[in-house]
């Protein structure tokens, strides 16, 4: 298999990593209700813009220097990263969403599990906690997000990864499941495309993948509503999620048994939750290579 390797190759853990030191405590309740009101109007949720799937040059550490290849700071403006939680928490009723996702995951002992585009790491804490016994892996391309989840009381235990979605740096096979929250309405149909790809890559033969992302809206409130974050993250990259295309994007990558599972109302339009998973046989196909035969066949 090529190496797969991005920039960098690094796991970030807890109480390692130069970024650990600059991770600041959460911000108290009078400062946060004064940062979210203009942390909504700026941008309210981590960008990631993957233009391309290059390896980083010798000595570069940073995908948002590279050209071609870029992430967006949380909240837009790097010094509103230390807000992100609070905003989070208050504006996609992030409790309630998340703990839904956590049922539909029902993770189980032994279990690898990959938290995707993880930033802060809420999800893969919560994970961990609901299950201490399965391996639990968080993934983000922004540094200083990757900080503050290294920071958090728990992270000790979350291996917390570097790099870009569209060429996750894990062998095919890697995780029996993979949860995403919030992620996939920021990519290009190309790029969703190719982190689907991904994704059906380094589960294993009848892994699952589990998203809660926004999605068409549930009622003309909600439709209103979800014009904010169209308009603050593009009309061309949420178009796939307002326009319910994420499931044939899905199986488009080779994942199969792709459906919605639940919706909520929240203050910026409805979150969609979403399941789909692989099959033993499309797995050793893509192993093979085109034109291959699946063992067995004839």
């Amino acid at each position: 298999m090529a190496d797969r390797t991005v920039c960098p190759p690094a796991v970030t853990r807890a109480g390692s990593g130069p970024g650990n030191a600059s991770a600041a405590a959460a911000p108290t309740a009078s400062v946060a209700a004064t940062a979210i009101p203009s942390a909504v109007g700026i941008h309210l949720f981590t960008s990631y813009d993957i233009l391309s799937r290059r390896h980083c040059p010798p000595g570069v550490d940073n995908p948002a220097t590279i050209s071609g290849s870029r992430y967006i700071p949380a909240l837009r403006i790097r010094a509103l990263t230390r807000f992100y939680d609070p905003v989070v928490a208050v504006t996609t009723r992030e409790r309630l969403f998340k703990r839904r996702l956590l049922e539909q995951l029902a993770p189980a002992p032994g279990q690898r599990i990959l938290d995707l585009g993880c930033g802060t790491g809420t999800l893969a804490l919560r994970i961990k906690e609901a299950e201490p016994g399965a391996e639990v892996r968080g993934i983000d391309a922004d540094p200083e997000m990757l900080a503050r989840a290294s920071a958090k009381a728990g992270a000790s235990d979350i291996g917390f990864d570097r790099g870009m979605a569209d060429e996750l740096p894990y062998a095919d096979g890697s995780f029996d499941r993979v949860a995403s929250t919030l992620f996939f309405h920021h990519l290009s149909t190309d790029v969703k495309r190719a982190v689907a790809a991904e994704v059906a890559r380094v589960l294993t033969p009848g892994g699952e993948l589990h998203v809660a992302d926004w999605g068409p809206a549930s009622d003309p409130l909600m439709s209103v509503l979800g014009l904010g974050i169209r308009a603050l993250d593009g009309f061309e990259p949420t178009s796939d999620n307002f326009g319910g295309r994420l499931p044939r994007i899905f199986a488009a990558a080779g994942l199969v048994n792709v459906k919605a599972t639940d919706r909520i109302r929240t203050a910026f339009g409805t979150l969609v939750f979403y399941e789909a998973r692989t099959t033993r046989d499309d797995v050793a196909t893509r192993r093979a290579g085109p034109g291959s035969s699946s063992p067995g066949s004839a």
